[in-house]
């Protein structure tokens, strides 16, 4: 459980915030951007659907999802991902898919066996913290 505890405490940080203000109008942005260990170039940004995160601190058992943004070595790719009990999946525009598993440390391995480390993670507009 320690091994996704960083991960899921970005999931319940973003569920509380959401959940905090909702009532009061203001617009809550979730997103996380992990960078490639072997080539810094390589950059993978996700931003959770409000909405899901809204149900999630609702009480309902509905998972995190959102739009991604992949910088991979082929140019720039975008879609849909879904979580799921030990990572999450990239659902490509062209169908297809790319699965991530989640890792110690802030940490995500992709079906390929690359590392991708979390370098930013932003809760709100004026409320971000970055890791080097």
């Amino acid at each position: 459980m320690k091994r996704f505890r960083g991960f899921w405490m970005t999931a319940l940080l973003a569920a509380v915030s959401l959940s905090l203000t909702a009532c009061h109008g203001y617009k809550t942005i979730t997103q996380a951007t992990y960078v490639n260990e072997k080539d810094g170039k390589q950059s993978l940004e996700l931003k959770v659907d409000p909405d899901a995160a809204k149900s999630v601190s609702s009480g309902y058992a509905v998972p995190l999802h959102g739009e991604f943004v992949l910088n991979g070595a082929q140019g720039q790719t975008s879609g849909t991902y879904q979580m799921e009990e030990k990572g999450f999946v990239l659902k490509l525009a062209n169908g297809g898919e790319l699965k991530f598993s989640l890792q110690p440390d802030d940490v995500v391995k992709d079906e390929n066996g690359q590392t991708w480390k979390r370098t930013h993670f932003e809760l709100n507009a004026g409320l971000a913290r970055n890791r080097s």
